[in-house]
């Protein structure tokens, strides 16, 4: 797996490396500062597999160089690793706002790094020579359009994320005790209808235009949205309650958003999308993996409670 690691300490990046060797990823580049880290990338003649970079950087801060990483296509699904002494509520948000699929707390543990390393690889790390291959053309017969089911990155909203960085976001602020946080889940009604008459790409606009409506108009404070793939969003916010009458009218109001943007399919057909909130939860965990499960079980509640409707086993 090839590692881009960037930090502006010298004495950092090579206990990162040493670190890094012992597990076997011996495939490492170094960078002392987002600009040499930018004419690294530029001059690759593949893409890195993932990067591990600091926060609080002199000059341009690792916050701005994920950034622009991300806006290149072949790294737009890479692994990006934030690395910082703070693990301030502040710094994780900023982190994950500028596409960090992960955050990890200087000074890194060994044991702790290996694992999310090994994760990587074992996801594929997101880019690398695949990635790289797929950017000439190659290999296009591997790439597949994502079902239903599948959870899709949401293009060009402020505060979406992936499903697995809104987990590890979790997990991070889960870490103190003094970080409250909330899940609220919204799924689409006849979501799976809409994936089925639309392509790839009107389908993904859909999600977009349904995850500014719910941002604008749940108003919850430090949101991050991602969509989980079977119609479902969902929102991890600060600690906030939402009574039933401000949840009816949430969900009245992003519904009337909807309707008035008139949607259409490839074909101009209209389309008519509506949107269920569903009840608010307090991540009440007593550590990091309690909250994460307790985040997918709302996922997984949506779901089934979606489909009960459906059934007509409830009223929706």
């Amino acid at each position: 797996m090839k590692i881009l690691a960037v930090d502006d300490d010298p004495f950092f990046l090579e206990i990162l490396e040493a670190m890094l060797d012992t597990g076997g990823f011996n495939d490492v580049t170094s960078a002392v500062s987002a600009q040499q880290a930018a004419q690294i990338v530029s001059s690759a003649a593949q893409p890195f597999d993932c990067a591990f970079i600091d926060l609080r950087m002199p000059e341009i801060e690792g916050d701005y160089l994920c950034r622009w990483l991300r806006r290149l296509p072949e790294y737009h699904d890479a692994s990006i690793v934030m690395l910082t002494a703070s693990g301030k509520k502040e710094d994780v948000q900023r982190a994950f706002m500028s596409g960090a699929s992960d955050y990890i707390t200087k000074p890194v543990d060994a044991t702790e790094l290996l694992s999310r390393a090994r994760q990587i690889a074992l996801a594929g790390g997101g880019s690398g020579a695949r990635s790289g291959a797929m950017a000439d053309g190659a290999g296009a017969a591997d790439q597949r359009a994502p079902t239903y089911f599948d959870p899709i990155q949401i293009e060009g909203v402020k505060r979406s994320v992936k499903l697995d960085a809104l987990a590890n976001y979790v997990a991070q602020l889960s870490r103190s005790s003094e970080n409250k946080l909330s899940v609220v889940t919204f799924h689409m009604r006849e979501g799976a209808e809409l994936h089925r008459r639309c392509s790839p790409e009107a389908f993904t606009r859909v999600l977009a235009a349904t995850a500014r409506a719910i941002l604008a108009h749940a108003r919850l404070p430090h949101p991050f949205i991602a969509y989980c793939g079977s119609g479902v969003f969902l929102i991890v916010s600060d600690a906030a309650a939402i009574s039933t009458e401000q949840r009816d009218a949430i969900e009245t109001a992003i519904n009337a958003e909807l309707s008035a943007q008139a949607l259409a399919d490839d074909a101009g057909r209209a389309i008519d999308v509506t949107v269920m909130m569903m009840e608010s939860h307090r991540l009440g965990g007593r550590n990091e993996q309690q909250n994460v499960t307790a985040m997918y079980r709302a996922i997984e509640n949506a779901e089934q409670e979606t489909l009960s409707i459906r059934l007509g086993l409830v009223s929706g």
